[in-house]
């Protein structure tokens, strides 16, 4: 039945909630209002306006009019919002007891009534007045409905006990859809539109997609229901996946969205770690975890022995590099991704480096990583899929790698990537992952402006394993100590100052003159840079000298005095057969510059001739190293 509107209801229902909300009732309503708003009773206007109210009212303000009709009508009648919480009620005329029931009654059930109070027209120049308190009546209103509920559902819940198949075969397609989800375990749809089932046993939500089926055919069995057909069944469970998607998308209940993992969680078999505090937690569905290492945490820290003489070997018996890579794998426990670094392991085979990787990524969760390839990030939209949602990004044995690092720059820099699921729709996403790349060699990158080079930390793998000392076990006995490397890794990092020695031990490494002579090699602008320095004064090398460059390699002559046929003659003896434009050197060695902490290139023009502040740092050492 459509409900009626009680006068001055469209403009009243805009207001604040939390204000008073004034009525009019009574069979003198109309005549009471009349007077009020022609001023014909100013006195009647003062009091209601001022004295009695909750808060000011403007001269025009109109208030809720209820006649003897209109109190009749209710609850069917709008009087406010399900919001609203202050009621003063002016009483104009007759009010029977029926209608004052029905008025609370209406309050009750179809606002959000704190305070309601009922004054009498005729007594308001009295000057003790006490208002008459609704909330007893209205209180035992909600008190009987809630118990009127609570009846209904028990006798519902009986009669569906006593034939449940029966009670079920009755309801349309919606209502039975809406029955499995009541009495399933929970299920929710993820981003990309997949189904998840929870298990409370275990705390995991699993991937069913392709299982809905199943849902329906279990939930029929277990409630003795006798079996439709396939179809049937079919329909129910494409039905049911259609319901959580609606739910999720159109009336956004979190209940049934599939949130990414938790990355500040591990899951175990008796129970949930915090690795920010090292508190066990119970399991819970709103951490959306999807797998678990299948062994007890312990609820003491033990010495993890394994793991610690693993640690001193790769670490070489050098503290720096044993603080070194235990800040690197703290910086994957905690996901400290805003450190905005990736880390790049390099070193020959049976140096540790996938060991290393392996332990990584017990820290981080198995849901919570995944294997890339740097290439087809580059190239691929659909490839960037695989990482949403990802804590951990793992890149092992990668081919020969020539890109830009773009991707690399996104995921480390807090940037946004555009992610194309097959056959379905593309969406921009914020990755918060920390990237571990290991290779026998270091990679290539051809973006030289320093966004790599300021993220990229370089740790190199040196110290084989004999192959009689090699253990194939190693990572299981690892994973068998991880609650212990857990709670170790948190005992050591613990608090600003000691996380902040794990981010200086990052900083240091990138500065480690050793690294740096490597990432030096791999790029030729760089290693050319390494032999200036720069000032502020602009009386250094020339740009460039005529008849330099279209092919023609400089003289040595020239190479002394000029910068760009410099960087020629250098690519000659280095064997470099593509070497950069004039302009596209200068921005390029500039930012070389500003990499290896020296001034960037200034130009001065001296006597027609184009000078800079660049200078050779040994002009006779640079030339023997060229010329060896």
């Amino acid at each position: 039945m459509r409900k009626l509107k009680a006068p001055h209801y469209d403009i009243r229902k805009k207001d604040d909630p939390h204000s008073t909300l004034v009525i009019i009732a009574g069979a003198d309503s109309d005549e009471a209002w009349g007077a009020w708003k022609t001023y014909k009773d100013p006195t009647l206007n003062k009091i209601i306006m001022g004295n009695y109210c909750e808060g000011d009212f403007p001269p025009d303000y109109k208030p809720i009019i209820l006649d003897e009709q209109q109190l009749n009508a209710l609850p069917n009648t709008l009087i406010a919002t399900d919001k609203h919480e202050i009621f003063d009620i002016y009483q104009a005329g007759t009010i029977t007891q029926e209608q004052q029931y029905l008025l609370e009654k209406c309050l009750a059930e179809t606002t959000n009534v704190k305070l309601a109070r009922l004054f009498s027209l005729p007594n308001l120049l009295s000057k003790n007045i006490t208002p008459t308190d609704l909330m007893p009546s209205i209180s035992r209103i909600r008190n009987d409905n809630a118990l009127s509920e609570v009846v209904a559902h028990n006798a519902l819940e009986k009669q569906k006990q006593a034939d449940y198949p029966a009670y079920f075969a009755k309801l349309n397609r919606l209502e039975k859809t809406e029955e499995i989800l009541l009495k399933s375990p929970p299920m929710a749809i993820s981003r990309d539109n997949e189904l998840f089932s929870y298990d409370k046993t275990t705390g995991i939500w699993a991937e069913i997609t392709d299982e809905a089926e199943s849902v329906i055919y279990n939930f029929l069995r277990s409630h003795g229901i006798e079996l439709p057909n396939l179809n049937k069944q079919k329909e129910l469970a494409s039905l049911l996946i259609k319901e959580i998607r609606y739910k999720a998308e159109k009336e956004h209940n979190h209940a049934y969205i599939m949130n990414e993992p938790n990355s500040d969680v591990l899951c175990f078999r008796n129970g949930v770690l915090d690795k920010t505090t090292g508190k066990l937690l119970p399991f819970n569905p709103n951490l959306n975890l999807r797998s678990r290492l299948d062994i007890n945490i312990n609820e003491i820290q033990n010495t993890p022995t394994t793991f610690l003489n693993w640690l001193d070997f790769i670490a070489e018996d050098n503290e720096e590099r044993r603080t070194l890579l235990l800040s690197v794998l703290y910086v994957v426990l905690v996901n400290r991704y805003d450190w905005q670094m990736f880390f790049e392991l390099t070193g020959r085979g049976g140096t540790g480096k996938t060991t290393f990787l392996k332990v990584c990524e017990l820290l981080a969760g198995k849901d919570n990583h995944t294997a890339i390839n740097l290439i087809d990030l580059d190239k691929n939209a659909h490839a960037t899929a695989s990482i949403v949602g990802k804590s951990l990004l793992t890149a092992e044995d990668q081919p020969v790698y020539n890109g830009d690092g773009s991707t690399v720059r996104a995921i480390t820099g807090k940037g946004t990537i555009t992610v194309n699921p097959k056959y379905k729709k593309p969406f921009s996403y914020e990755p918060k992952a920390v990237l571990l790349i290991a290779n026998n060699a270091p990679m290539r990158f051809k973006e030289n402006n320093g966004g790599i080079e300021r993220r990229r930390v370089l740790i190199t793998f040196e110290k084989a394993v004999e192959r009689s000392q090699r253990d194939s076990t190693l990572i299981d006995k690892i994973a068998s100590e991880l609650s212990d490397i857990v709670r170790y890794l948190l005992t050591i990092f613990n608090g600003v100052d000691n996380e902040q020695k794990a981010y200086s031990s990052l900083l240091k490494q990138q500065d480690n003159p050793q690294i740096k002579q490597i990432l030096n090699s791999l790029n030729p602008i760089r290693l050319f840079a390494e032999e200036f320095t720069t000032t502020d004064e602009v009386k250094g090398l020339k740009i460039s000298v005529r008849g330099c460059g279209g092919g023609n390699i400089p003289s040595r002559q020239q190479a002394q005095e000029a910068l760009y046929p410099a960087y020629l003659f250098f690519c000659d003896r280095h064997g470099l057969n593509k070497p950069l434009s004039r302009q596209s050197f200068l921005n390029e060695v500039d930012n070389a510059f500003k990499l290896q902490g020296k001034q960037p290139i200034k130009v001065r023009k001296i006597d027609n001739t184009q000078r800079t502040n660049v200078y050779y740092s040994n002009i006779e050492d640079t030339f023997l190293r060229w010329d060896d």
